[in-house]
């Protein structure tokens, strides 16, 4: 009696490519007994005994750029072992970074504003939520200009973006960051009449001015104020200003996110 034993076949599929990050459903067939798959990378099969398990990709994968995937037969006796090869490309994709630096900041309007972003694989665009102009949109740290929507809105946010490269039809990753920055005007400072004439030993309330930042008054002599930090405070002259016959009184306006001292003296 001869018993024929059916020859196996396998069928690893035709070979595709994927993209970087994304898993390989593979995609076999086979008739007349079990299977395994065996690959050369160092990824893992969900199950290596069926015809179409899903292999996840290690980073030396990736790094490699193609595997090869052999799907072979397990006969029953006395039939030879059958296989077949199926090549998968792994298209690169980049992972981009974006980092815009600090989460939020402060500036003069007067001034222009140095980003600090740091980014890598990927090519970089700044973006502003107001009418402000950036020196190159392209780079790392560009310097941002306010424009005038931003100055009187008080802040702006900037975006950078940074998109990464894909091979064939993959579609490219992208990062994202951003940073708030409030928008403050220089200060502004008067000490009213340029020159005054008091009687001595009487106290003058001075008729100051000032915007944009904290105020602080001083004197080039011994008298004293109510209040150094009110535009208008009252001024008690000294033995010496008495002496003197006269003084010189300074406001001093400090602002705000960089914005420069304004000073004013009045006698």
């Amino acid at each position: 009696t001869i018993t024929v034993v059916p020859y196996p076949t396998v069928n690893a599929g035709s070979d595709f490519s994927i993209c970087s990050g994304e898993t390989i459903q593979l995609n076999g067939s086979n008739t007349n007994g079990a299977i395994v798959w065996v690959s050369n990378g160092t990824g893992t099969f969900s199950d290596s005994t069926i015809a179409n398990p899903i292999y996840t990709t290690t980073a030396a994968d990736i790094l490699g750029g193609s595997l090869s995937f052999t799907m072979v037969s397990n006969p029953p006796s006395p039939c030879a072992y059958v296989y077949d090869l199926v090549q998968v490309t792994i298209l690169p994709v980049s992972t981009p970074t974006a980092n815009a630096g600090l989460a939020s900041d402060t500036m003069c309007s007067t001034n222009q504003y140095l980003l600090e972003g740091t980014s890598s694989d990927g090519s970089i665009a700044w973006t502003t939520s107001g009418d402000g102009t950036f020196s190159s949109t392209t780079i790392d740290t560009p310097f941002y200009t306010p424009g005038a929507t931003d100055i009187s809105s008080g802040s702006v946010v900037l975006t950078m973006t940074v998109t990464g490269t894909a091979g064939g039809s993959c579609s490219a990753l992208t990062a994202t960051d951003t940073i708030s920055i409030s928008i403050f005007e220089p200060p502004t400072a008067s000490a009213g009449a340029i020159s005054q004439t008091i009687c001595s030993g009487f106290p003058t309330t001075i008729s100051g001015s000032a915007t944009n930042g904290t105020i602080a008054w001083t004197t080039d002599g011994d008298g004293t104020f109510d209040d150094a930090t009110s535009a208008t405070p009252e001024y008690t002259p000294g033995t010496s200003d008495i002496q003197n016959g006269v003084v010189n009184l300074t406001i001093t306006v400090t602002g705000t996110g960089g914005c420069a001292e304004a000073g004013a003296a009045g006698q």
